[in-house]
């Protein structure tokens, strides 16, 4: 039976991604059928949350995402590539909303649209120039907080990328807009780990493209540093931290930027571990929660950006020295770290305020890999051929229609300790949240006439294919009969012959049928044997 014919068409409203990993942490790039935006990239993000969120959450959530997933949406028409200063744009998705920033995309974006040779998905990809000296070339990306420029390693001719080398990306200014401030948490507000405590703590902000909070494991409460089964614990003191400092405006502050609103909000809390900084000189590890409590699998390209920002200025680092940047992956697996360094100090205006008037652009270097595509959005390269590497990944390939209609919101902010389970995952007992069968509910109506003319179809071509066995099963039973024909007439012969003989030398036919059947028992050991 051929599969391929149970299996849905594409239809023409169909959404293509293609899945990507930076050191273990997705990438989901919609590269075709996403609804159109316009205006400003920041004006399309607005767009993008208010008309069709429920793409969103359809690409990055259960069933066909999972809490941690990310996304990146192709923007091939932003007013900086109307400009001539971009190549394309492009709007960050998490489980939450819209990001700003995000460097582990922006690396393993690099890679794609090198790779790509289709105009739909990629209008300006004959303007990449390439050096073939340095065998590199240079893509200027537009994200939401600014230009980014990305250099990414290719081949010869210059035809695709090359993912034996890191792709590297010079971030936006980067600046810290506080360090060591004294927090004092109320008992409230306090998480196991420092309950019965002082409650005071020391933590760093800083901005890379997005806003960060900076606490070291052990000020958070957590002695003895970052350990993967500590996951959920250091989830639920994150998340309590963050939930604090949001809820108290004298700390907005912290997290405000200079030119744009949109900007300005604390997008995550990056765990330090001032034990590994001590042991391992010239690198550190880090563990990010950002958005509703995603845990970053990388290093975390814009929290890197914001690190040497906020080293520099503390004076723990010089201008062009290069430290190494470790998630809980890399450092597990040994595998491929980001590296960071302040390369730029830029001017900026006197109406800044103090906190954001030192500025640094910094270079961030890193390896994405393939993990998965819907067939037809593969990257069109006769050079290059998308395939798995790095990191353990998985497939989840895309394809899922939009509907216009937005649906309930299954994922409630709901980061209290008492959480048993996410709200898109099952408990122990297997029950789902009310809002997420709510939800499921909710998308009946949506989807049954689809689904209908997809079993429909699917009926069909099961209809054809068993026509085919029965086809198949009627020739073989015809074949079977005249075998069985054929073996009686040779018998019938075979009998007239011994009876035959048996009057010819007056012998009688049971000595001669004995005889023909010692003959065959003689041939057929002859045979085996």
């Amino acid at each position: 039976m051929d599969l391929s014919r149970l299996l849905p068409a594409a239809s023409s409203n169909s959404i293509s991604c293609i899945d990507m990993h930076t050191t273990g942490e997705p990438t989901r790039v919609i590269v075709k059928g996403y609804p159109g935006l316009t205006g400003t990239l920041l004006e399309q993000r607005a767009q993008a949350k208010s008309k069709f969120d429920h793409v969103r959450r359809r690409l990055m959530l259960e069933p066909r995402g999972h809490y941690d997933m990310y996304g990146a949406i192709l923007r091939p028409e932003t007013e900086l590539t109307k400009s001539g200063e971009a190549h394309i744009g492009v709007l960050f998705t998490t489980n939450d909303g819209y990001s700003t920033m995000c460097g582990h995309a922006t690396i393993a974006l690099g890679r794609l649209l090198l790779d790509t040779h289709d105009l739909d998905v990629f209008p300006r990809r004959n303007d990449i120039k390439h050096d073939a000296e340095a065998r590199t070339a240079t893509l200027n990306l537009h994200a939401p907080c600014g230009l980014l420029r990305v250099s990414v390693p290719v081949n010869e001719d210059g035809s695709a990328s090359d993912p034996t080398r890191p792709v590297c990306f010079v971030s936006v200014p980067s600046f810290a807009t506080g360090a060591d401030v004294l927090l004092s948490i109320p008992k409230d507000n306090q998480w196991p780990e420092i309950k019965g405590g002082s409650g005071k703590l020391r933590v760093d902000f800083a901005y890379g493209g997005a806003f960060y909070c900076f606490v070291s494991a052990q000020d958070l409460g957590f002695p003895g540093g970052l350990h993967g089964q500590d996951l959920d614990r250091l989830s639920v003191a994150t998340a309590a931290l963050k939930s604090y400092l949001m809820a108290d405006s004298g700390y907005g502050s912290y997290f405000e930027h200079p030119e744009h609103r949109d900007l300005s909000f604390l997008y995550g809390v990056i765990v330090t571990d001032d034990s590994d900084k001590e042991e391992n000189g010239g690198s550190e590890v880090g563990l990010c929660f950002f958005a509703n409590q995603e845990i970053d699998r990388s290093p975390t390209g814009s929290g890197v950006a914001a690190r040497a920002a906020l080293a520099i200025q503390k004076g723990e680092r010089k201008m062009g020295e290069k430290w190494m940047y470790h998630s809980l992956v890399s450092r597990e697996k040994k595998g491929p770290s980001f590296v960071g360094t302040v390369v730029e100090e830029v001017q900026t205006p006197r109406s800044y305020p103090a906190s954001a008037s030192r500025q640094y652009r910094v270079r961030v270097e890193g390896k994405a890999f393939y993990t998965g595509d819907y067939p037809g959005s593969r990257p069109s390269s006769s050079s290059s051929t998308p395939r798995p590497g790095g990191y353990g990944g998985y497939s989840s390939n895309s394809h899922t229609q939009p509907s216009a209609s937005p649906y309930l919101n299954p994922y409630p902010q709901d980061n209290t300790p008492s959480s048993a389970f996410r709200p898109a995952t099952p408990n122990s007992k297997g029950q789902y949240s009310t809002s997420v069968l709510e939800e499921l509910e909710s998308q009946n109506e949506i989807t049954a006439t689809t689904l209908l003319s997809q079993k429909v179809s699917q009926l069909k071509s099961l209809t054809v294919a068993i026509g085919d066995e029965i086809r198949d099963s009627s020739s073989l039973a015809a074949q079977i009969n005249d075998s069985f024909e054929n073996t009686g007439v040779r018998l019938r012969g075979t009998m007239r012959r011994m009876l035959r003989m048996a009057e010819k030398t007056g012998v009688g036919w049971r000595v001669w049928l004995l005889f023909f059947v010692a003959v065959w028992a003689l041939f057929a050991y002859v045979w085996l044997f």
